[in-house]
Order: C-alpha cells, then sequence, then structure tokens
C-alpha cells in the first residue's frame, strides 16, 4: 500500500514538472538570437537583422515546455485514465481564445500575428500556451505537492534573480561580465562581445526581464506571494526562507523604480490586509514590527539613494508639460514640421523657417514667414553642413547628403529625403520614404510626457479601438496600426520622431487593439469571476488552517498585483507565464479547498 501511494504522489509530480521548469528556467533566459527583419518588420527597422538576447529564446522554450505539458496532460487523461471535472467558470476563457485566434486568422499581417512582433514574440502560439498552461495548472493539480514543487519552483528563480539584481544596482552587473557574455553570445558572434552592453541607467535592476518596468511585474506576482506563506505557514523554516525572499524581492522592487510595481504590491498588500484581518489582529505585535522594519527600511533607502522612492512617485503626479523654450539660455528648438511637395517648412519655437527645393536647378532656399531669405552660413570643414544664426532659428542645423537632409537641433536630429518628383519625404525608423500625419487624439494634451510618455501613448491609441470592437487586427500588431508618423507628437513627447512605439504601455489597450474589445471583457470575466469567487472563499475562511487556503489566497493576492501593474505596464513574454500559471494554481487551489470543507 505504501508504495502504491507513493508511485502516485512521483507520478502526480511528473504530470505538472513541464510548468514547474517554466517557473524555474523560461525567466531566467538570456541568450542571443539574430532575427530577420522581414516583411511588414522592414518598415520599422533600417537594419537587416535584429539582435535579441531577451525575448526569442523565452518565447521559444515556453512553448516547448508547454508542448510537453500537453502530452503529459494527454498521457494522464487517456493512458492513466485521470478524470478531470471541468466548470463554467472557464467558459470566459475559452471565448476569449476563440477572439484570440479569429483575430489572428483575419489580420492582415499573419507572420506577426502568429508568431509575434520583433523583440516581443507574444503571438497567437505564445498566448495559446498561456491559455493552456493556466487550463493545466487548474485541472491536474491534485496533491499539496504539486502546489509545493510549483512555489518552490518560482521560489529558487526569484532567489537567483534577486540576487542579480542587487549585483546590478550595485554596479556589477553579472550579465555584463565576461564570462556572462561568452554564455549569452553564440559561438560565432563572440566578436561582439567586448562592445556588449545592455544600457540600461546606472543603478536601475532589471534582472533578466528586459525592462526594469518587467520587474515591477515579476515583484507584485511573487512578493505577495512569499508574504502569505511568512504569516500563515506553520514551518519555521518556510517562515525564514520566504522572509528573506520577501526582503530581497522587495529591495530589487525599489531598485528597480517601477512606480507600478510599487502600487501593484500596495494594492496586493491592501487585499491582504482585509483577506487576513483576522490572522493580522491575532498577531498584532509581529506584524506591526514587520511594517516598522519595512518603513525604516524605505526610508533609508530612499535618503541614502537621492529620493529613489518618492521621485517616482512624484512623477506619476499629473504635471503639464512645459512649453519648450531655449536649450542652455541660447539655443532653439524644433517643434514641428510640415511637408507639402517641394516645400518643407521647419517650426523653430513655432517660428517657421520654408525651404523650397528648386526642381529646375536642384537647389535649396530659405525663407521665413514673410517670404525674406534667411541668413546661414556653411560650416568651414563641410560646406554641406549648414548653420543657422538668426535669431529666430538659432541652433537649427541642415546635413545634406546627396538627397537626404539630417536636420538636428540640440534636441533632436531626424532626416528628410527628396524623392525622384523633388517632393520632401520624412524617413522614418525604417529608413523608408513616408508622408508626416496628425494623429487622432483622445485626452492627455499637454500631459504627453506624464508617466513616463504614457499620456501620449494612451491618447494615440484610444482612437483606435473604434477599429477593434469585434475582431483586434491581431496579437502583436500593435506597433503596425499605431500612427508611428505621427511627427509632431513624438517630437514633444520623445524629442525624437523616429522613436518607435511597439506597445501601449497598458495590458488591457494592447488586449483591445490586438485581439478586439470582446477578448478584452471576455478575459476581464474571466479574472474578476476568479477573484470575487476566491473572495467569498477565503473571506471568512471555514478552515484558516488548510494549506489550500495559504495557496489560494497567495495566488489571489498575486493575480490582483499583476493585473494592477497592467494598467501601466504590457503583457510580455518574460513575466506573463507566471501570472497565467498562478492563475491556474489559483484555480486548483479553490477547487482544493472546497473540495477539503466539504
Amino acid at each position: 500500500m505504501k508504495n502504491n501511494k507513493k508511485s502516485i504522489v512521483n507520478d502526480n509530480v511528473i504530470k505538472i514538472l513541464p510548468l514547474a521548469l517554466i517557473l524555474l528556467i523560461v525567466p531566467m533566459i538570456v541568450f542571443m538570437r539574430s532575427v530577420p527583419v522581414e516583411g511588414i518588420a522592414d518598415n520599422f527597422y533600417s537594419a537587416k537583422s535584429a539582435n535579441d538576447f531577451f525575448s526569442y529564446y523565452k518565447t521559444s522554450w515556453f512553448i516547448a515546455f508547454t508542448v510537453v505539458s500537453i502530452f503529459f496532460a494527454l498521457h494522464y487523461l487517456f493512458v492513466k485514465k485521470i478524470k478531470v471535472k471541468s466548470s463554467f467558470f472557464f467558459v470566459p476563457l475559452l471565448i476569449y481564445f476563440l477572439f484570440v485566434f479569429l483575430s489572428s486568422s483575419f489580420s492582415e499581417y499573419h507572420d506577426v500575428a502568429f508568431n509575434g512582433f520583433i523583440d516581443r514574440f507574444e503571438g497567437f502560439w505564445t498566448i495559446s500556451c498561456y491559455i493552456i498552461v493556466c487550463l493545466i495548472a487548474a485541472h491536474f493539480i491534485t496533491y499539496d505537492k504539486d502546489i509545493k514543487l510549483l512555489f518552490g519552483s518560482l521560489g529558487i528563480c526569484s532567489l537567483i534573480l534577486c540576487l542579480l539584481g542587487l549585483s546590478q544596482f550595485f554596479g556589477f552587473d553579472f550579465l555584463q561580465t565576461n564570462f556572462m557574455k561568452h554564455v549569452m553570445l553564440p559561438q560565432k558572434y563572440e566578436n561582439l562581445i567586448s562592445s556588449l552592453n545592455f544600457k540600461f541607467p546606472e543603478k536601475y535592476v532589471y534582472l533578466t526581464l528586459f525592462n526594469p518596468n518587467y520587474v515591477g511585474s515579476f515583484c507584485a506576482l511573487v512578493l505577495p506571494i512569499c508574504i502569505v506563506i511568512l504569516l500563515l505557514s506553520k514551518n519555521k523554516y518556510m517562515k525564514i526562507i520566504s522572509g528573506s525572499l520577501s526582503a530581497l524581492l522587495l529591495a530589487n522592487l525599489i531598485f528597480s523604480r517601477s512606480t507600478t510595481g510599487y502600487i501593484g504590491v500596495f494594492v496586493a498588500l491592501l487585499c491582504l490586509v482585509v483577506l487576513l484581518r483576522k490572522r493580522i489582529f491575532k498577531y498584532w505585535l509581529p506584524v506591526l514590527a514587520l511594517i516598522l522594519c519595512c518603513t525604516g527600511v524605505f526610508t533609508y533607502l530612499n535618503y541614502s539613494y537621492s529620493g529613489i522612492i518618492t521621485k517616482e512617485l512624484i512623477n506619476l503626479l499629473p504635471k503639464k508639460q512645459a512649453s519648450i523654450g531655449l536649450v542652455h539660455g541660447k539655443y532653439k528648438n524644433i517643434t514641428d514640421m510640415t511637408l507639402n511637395k517641394n516645400k518643407m517648412t521647419i517650426y523653430m519655437n513655432s517660428t517657421p523657417i520654408n525651404v523650397i527645393f528648386d526642381t529646375q536647378d536642384s537647389t535649396l532656399s530659405f525663407l521665413d514667414n514673410d517670404g525674406k531669405a534667411v541668413n546661414y552660413r556653411a560650416n568651414p570643414s563641410n560646406k554641406n553642413h549648414l548653420l543657422f544664426d538668426q535669431t529666430n532659428f538659432i541652433g537649427l542645423q541642415l546635413n545634406i547628403n546627396n538627397s537626404v537632409l539630417a536636420i538636428s537641433s540640440p534636441r533632436t536630429i531626424y532626416y528628410v529625403t527628396i524623392d525622384d518628383t523633388g517632393s520632401f519625404k520624412f524617413l522614418n525608423s525604417g529608413g523608408n520614404p513616408v508622408d508626416i500625419e496628425t494623429a487622432e487624439s483622445f485626452g492627455f494634451q499637454g500631459y504627453e510626457t506624464w508617466a513616463s510618455s504614457r499620456g501620449y501613448i494612451w491618447s494615440r491609441t484610444i482612437p483606435l479601438l473604434k477599429d477593434t470592437v469585434l475582431l483586434g487586427h491581431g496579437p502583436d500588431t500593435y506597433a503596425i496600426y499605431f500612427p508611428q508618423n505621427d511627427f509632431k507628437g513624438k517630437l514633444i513627447t520623445f524629442s525624437s520622431p523616429n522613436t518607435l512605439v511597439d506597445k501601449p504601455h497598458n495590458m488591457y489597450l494592447q488586449m483591445a487593439i490586438n485581439t478586439g474589445l470582446v477578448s478584452l471583457l471576455a478575459f476581464l470575466v474571466f479574472v474578476l469571476w476568479y477573484i470575487i469567487n476566491s473572495f467569498k472563499l477565503y473571506f471568512n475562511p471555514k478552515n484558516s488552517d488548510s494549506f489550500y487556503y495559504m495557496a489560494g489566497s497567495a495566488c489571489l493576492l498575486s493575480v490582483i498585483g499583476f493585473l494592477v501593474v497592467g494598467l501601466a505596464n504590457d503583457s510580455n513574454i518574460n513575466v506573463s507565464p507566471i501570472f497565467w500559471i498562478i492563475l491556474g494554481i489559483g484555480f486548483a487551489s479553490n477547487r482544493l479547498y472546497m473540495k477539503e470543507i466539504h
């Protein structure tokens, strides 16, 4: 009997092993892949290939582990004859999947919709794997040991990443060592070792997650789980481990400077107080000591590192953008440009200078708004480099290289070409001649730079929703449909009109544009249904000593933290697989807890 019981438990652990490997391995993958720039992507990239370190192989291994997980699940269904009982709770998830599939199938850009955009790779196959791992976790977790294995895998991954984050913050980035460069680069690219540098600001933590903002998403997922285990576990060793990991995660969250991460964790902790209020009141003294310790750490770090926390929170406050003035008290800025056949008008702090191309003798003339010639001088060392010293246009420079004009001021540089008809065309980020557009906008006027330019991005994204009510344009096609040639908007916001906007910095807008408003509604119904049902289970628990009560509460708070962060962060392959597996664990914990108390 003992041997038979052991066999069942071992089989069960093997069954969810691929999910454990996703949690343990996928977030840490960093390896270079030279991705060919083909098809529609050629419109946005000037190079023939893009070097990807953080997304391509994460996607590949995530899909591979998911496929293995599917085979394991089928084996247990049809060979081991394990009975799986599903629930109507998953109907909205299946509706979401249906509209993801339809949006992909009817997309104008099938390759991007199914395989994903460069640097992201979150196409149909990836989203399908999100849904599959959630369903497998929800239905095939049957023992507490399953959840312990998954939490343990995530914990080990988190520990390694947190230690890496500390090395990044204190100036010794392990990823930038020669050893790791050798590991991350394929052998044929080892000549890049000396030039390889991930250009993140000093004292910012990015781990292996591509972006400090994604560190905020990661911490919002994992930190609530650790804190719940710290408060509810009866095992003193687990308390020590979860407490230590909580401190490391908190430090990395602070060092990432992800304001959305701060808010996501804060909301999750507020919900924790509501959910575990009885336990907190019962042990109020150690909880108070913990709060005081955290407050002390926050205060110390904020003071020691020049307001590392308060500065990020203050920057989140709405603040109207100041008018662009003189740079260094002398030079003016380019604030807009219009193109009309052979006439280009450049605005220097709203003062226009007209550049006229004479198609007969192929010469340029420069006129002010009254039609008078504007004086300029040529650089002595380069006669094609024109400098403008007149007060209204001081700081403007033109560098002429055959039919291409490099136009610059102290804040920006961009390129314009003259086509075969003698007309001016703007050169976009891919080096392609295009017409300038004025994008339709909604709100945020004067607040374009708010929240790290989210004001601008959201204001240009919201008008796109009218075209994606039923079906979206296809997963990961957002960059294709965003008004990338909105010259003035990008110039005001980024100081560079060639900045590529490839994500909306909002998971919900991302879904609405890529897979449609119906798919977004289905997703929201699914997760809100889960949250409401979980709160009903755990708000007045019948058995607060149950392991599944602890696991279910932890997953609930983790999901809430991630969804809050999703208001200003995108879904991405670096973090989203963790979210979907935790969501599945949450459903499994609810099912097992209900079975236990009835």
